[in-house]
Formats: structure tokens, C-alpha cells, sequence
């Protein structure tokens, strides 16, 4: 009894430091606002990914981690559209070809207008639907960000300060 005492507490906290050591940490994770809007709703896993997918025309988005945030206030709105992929390399890869497809126009929905530097990261534009859509690469993370004309940029390049 006299072991148990004595050693009790030190298993509670090894235990307890394992565990909390070992939790993974979300890397899915949204602003709770942007731009004055506030995060309206989240939408994670099979939800995404099959959003995603149907977005980009059957391209299967099932192994990676994807998010979409929608953000509101009052009748203003933006979508934030996150995918992480498994390196680099493949990011790149998809962020390349997505460009490549816009500048060739094989999608009838938008139109690529340009490519530019802000915050160390090659930002590519596109406009269609009524909005201005945003997408660049951060690592593994591709993200892509859509929101009317007026917000377009606020939103940007508030992502992009509360993402250092």
C-alpha cells in the first residue's frame, strides 16, 4: 500500500503529460473571424472533402484534411476552402495544375486575372460568381478564399496576418 501511495501520483501525471503530448493537434484550423466577419459555420472532414471534389470536377480530395469556413456578418460573406496534403510536393503539384487549368479557361465559372507577392507567398487571383477568389500555397496547405470585390482583399490579407 505504502508503494502505491508513493508512486500514484507520479503515474497520474506521466500519464496525464503522455496524453497530452501526444493529442494531435489540429492543423484544420480557421480564424474565428476575418475581415469583421465571424466563422458562421465549419465544415470538416467527409463534408469537405466531398464538396471539394464535386467543386473540382470528381478530383478525389479523400486522403487529405479539408475545411471550409464560411464567414458572415450581416448580408457580407466569404469562404475560406483549406486542404492539406500529404507533402510539399504534392500542394504544388495540385496548386500548379489548378493554376494551369484557369489560365487555359477550361473552367467556364472564372477567369485567372493575375498573380502577385504578399507576405513571402505567390498569390494567384481569379474572378467569377460575383466574387473575388484568392488562392495561394502555405506548405502542404492549399487555401483558397472567395469573397465579394469590396472584401476580397480585406479578407486576404487578414488570413494571411493571423496565419504567421
Amino acid at each position: 500500500m505504502c508503494c502505491l501511495r508513493k508512486y500514484l501520483p507520479l503515474f497520474i501525471i506521466s500519464t496525464w503529460a503522455f496524453m497530452a503530448c501526444s493529442e494531435k493537434p489540429s492543423t484544420t484550423q480557421l480564424p474565428d473571424q476575418l475581415a469583421d466577419l465571424h466563422l458562421a459555420r465549419m465544415e470538416k472532414d467527409e463534408v469537405a472533402k466531398s464538396k471539394l471534389s464535386r467543386m473540382h470536377h470528381g478530383v478525389d480530395f479523400a486522403e487529405y484534411e479539408s475545411v471550409i469556413g464560411t464567414y458572415r456578418e450581416g448580408e457580407n460573406a466569404a469562404t475560406v476552402y483549406l486542404t492539406i496534403f500529404d507533402d510539399d510536393e504534392k500542394s504544388a503539384q495540385m496548386m500548379s495544375r489548378m493554376v494551369k487549368n484557369l489560365k487555359a479557361q477550361k473552367s467556364s465559372e472564372f477567369s485567372y486575372t493575375k498573380e502577385f507577392e504578399r507576405e513571402g507567398k505567390v498569390i494567384h487571383s481569379a474572378a467569377g460568381a460575383g466574387e473575388s477568389h484568392y488562392f495561394f500555397r502555405d506548405g502542404r496547405k492549399n487555401i483558397w478564399i472567395s469573397a465579394p470585390p469590396m472584401l476580397g482583399e480585406m479578407v486576404l490579407n487578414d488570413f494571411l496576418a493571423r496565419s504567421k
